[in-house]
């Protein structure tokens, strides 16, 4: 399949439809994760570095999930949203938003709990998967089956993305939570709903599927999000009150790093991965009196937690949702 034959090839690096490599821009505060935190407030997206300052709104339009390099002569990420069934991706400057998919294709693009992705960059020296070389969805054909979806990407010398396959379904699911890719591009992660009694509504259950192969059960949870290292899984734990925790890809070592709080109906979702692997941001939110709705920092082993938008007043209808760390 694509994505396997992707991941077999040995080269040297990402690189563009115009045969330069993609962009990526320098790490800063890189004691507390260095890169661009991206995150929604106040009914649009933003950014903050990694320690909470320099907090800015991006312009009105811009929204979803960021690509990891910059691309074209401007220096430009895009990001990938939902419109009316379609997927789309709309330069960070907001003066370009293009169509991706097809509207003939017979494919409805998904949006309720899962949002599209972005290839990784594949930090391996034997197999690298070229980050924004495809994107990724949760769609349905209008049958009983949900499918997450890769199609290939390139970009033209203007640094504009256009789908250069159709989409292909991978993973096949009635009730497909979200998923996330490991960087070498054959692997993806994905949270589907089970049965019981787990405190978690569909008591969600997150597996693994090899491109050619097959799934396996990996832990209980959802929300995964793979580490750009490929070494760990985060993930939100089940239960009225849920946790972040990491997991290793064969399903060993399994760590709580951030809890909720039972008494104040505190719960923790959404973790997302710094670029060096070493921090995560996750949300932190509650009602019944606690109010609250933050963007929380992490080490990967969970210490030196801060709250990075304090200086924010976020309330459990107007929240701070984190989207990416790039």
């Amino acid at each position: 399949m694509r994505r396997s034959n992707r991941a077999m090839l040995a080269v040297m690096g990402a690189l563009s439809a115009t045969g330069s490599a993609p962009a990526f821009p320098p790490s800063s505060s890189g004691g507390t994760g260095g890169g661009t935190i991206y995150y929604t407030y106040a009914g649009v997206l933003n950014t903050m570095n990694s320690d909470g300052s320099n907090k800015a709104a991006l312009p009105a339009g811009v929204l979803g999930e960021p690509s990891y390099a910059l691309h074209g002569p401007a220096s430009d990420r895009w990001f990938l949203h939902i419109a009316n069934g379609e997927l789309y991706a709309v330069r960070g400057d907001a003066a370009i938003d293009v169509q991706l998919t097809d509207a003939l294709d017979g494919i409805t693009v998904l949006g309720e709990s899962s949002t599209p992705s972005w290839a990784k960059n594949d930090p391996s020296t034997t197999t690298v998967n070229e980050a924004d070389s495809f994107v990724s969805f949760v769609g349905t054909d209008g049958g009983d089956m949900e499918a997450i979806y890769v199609a290939d990407v390139a970009f033209d010398a203007a640094g504009v993305p256009a789908l250069t396959s159709a989409a292909e379904a991978v993973v096949l699911d009635p009730d497909i939570n979200n998923f996330d890719w490991a960087p070498n591009g054959v692997q993806v992660a994905y949270a589907r709903s089970a049965t019981g009694n787990c405190g978690t509504i569909g008591c969600p259950q997150i597996y693994v599927y090899t491109v050619g192969g097959a799934s396996y059960l990996l832990t209980d949870g959802s929300r995964v999000a793979w580490s750009p290292s490929g070494a760990k899984l985060a993930f939100r734990t089940n239960g009225f009150i849920g946790d972040i925790a990491t997991i290793n890809p064969d399903g060993s070592g399994r760590v709580t790093i951030a809890t909720g709080h039972a008494g104040q109906y505190i719960t923790l979702n959404t973790p997302k991965w710094s670029p060096g692997s070493t921090h995560l941001i996750y949300h932190r939110s509650g009602g019944w009196g606690s109010n609250v709705s933050e963007v929380y920092r992490t080490s990967a082993t969970g210490g030196g937690t801060a709250n990075l938008t304090s200086d924010l007043p976020t309330t459990f209808v107007n929240p701070a949702v984190p989207v990416a760390w790039r």
